[in-house]
């Protein structure tokens, strides 16, 4: 693998001291520019997927459907039409607009037999992008590649959010997503997009092997940015 990187807009972060005062240094980027610095790594090959939330209001029965869609040439598709539904406090059958995460996956191939790019997608509307190599922990055949082998094995953990409270599972013979990548012997940042639970994950191994870096949303920047590599033609304002 060779770099990973999330842009997310239009989601309000409830925190508001994630929001830096104006007055401190802050660093204006472009998506052109994170891609730029994802190509500096020589890369086979470098794809994007663009996810979008709406949420959708019943208001007879004052239920709150996240839905969400997978972008595909310019075009949007059902990912989930149920959804997640929530109780509303109260009937407001007001929606915000489309919030939009932009996933971008560039890929050094270093093992299986066919070309693969990312981000990877599957059927259920998962979407995940991976940076690392896996020496043990999980099982990677000599013909595989362990990106597709992980996201097949993410996208079979509980959707559940028990082992948030250290319960077990509701989910019967099923892990959690943290639980599955402790397993992983090797260097690892991952994102991944849970559909069926409408949970974003991203986190890097212990050791801190494969880079992960954060920009938080500020005054005068509402993104939130992951991303495995830093933007060199940036501009800085204070």
């Amino acid at each position: 693998m060779c770099g990973i990187a999330l842009l997310v807009s239009g989601i309000h972060l409830a925190s508001s001291s994630l929001l830096l005062d104006s007055k401190t240094e802050q660093i204006v980027f472009s998506l052109d520019d994170i891609k730029a610095a994802l190509r500096r790594r020589g890369p086979d090959s470098l794809g994007t997927k663009k996810l979008l939330l709406n949420p959708k209001v019943s208001t007879s029965v004052k239920l709150q459907y996240i839905v969400s869609f997978i972008e595909a040439e310019g075009n949007p598709s059902l990912s989930s039409a149920k959804g997640e539904a929530r109780n509303l406090e109260n009937g407001s059958s007001h929606c915000k607009p489309f919030a939009e995460l932009l996933f971008i996956g560039a890929t050094l191939q270093l093992r299986g037999l066919t070309p693969i790019s990312q981000p990877f997608v599957d059927s259920a509307g998962n979407i995940f992008v991976y940076n690392g190599e896996i020496f043990g922990g999980i099982h990677v055949g000599s013909d595989s590649n362990d990106g597709e082998v992980l996201m097949e094995l993410l996208g079979n953990c509980c959707a559940c959010h028990s082992h948030e409270n250290g319960r077990a599972c509701e989910e019967k013979d099923k892990c959690s997503v943290p639980d599955l990548l402790s397993t992983i012997k090797g260097p690892w940042a991952i994102i991944f997009w849970q559909d069926s639970s409408k949970t974003l994950w991203f986190g890097r191994d212990a050791f801190g092997r494969r880079s992960l870096l954060v920009h938080w949303p500020t005054l005068e920047d509402s993104r939130f940015l992951l991303s495995s590599v830093s933007p060199t033609s940036i501009m800085q304002t204070s």
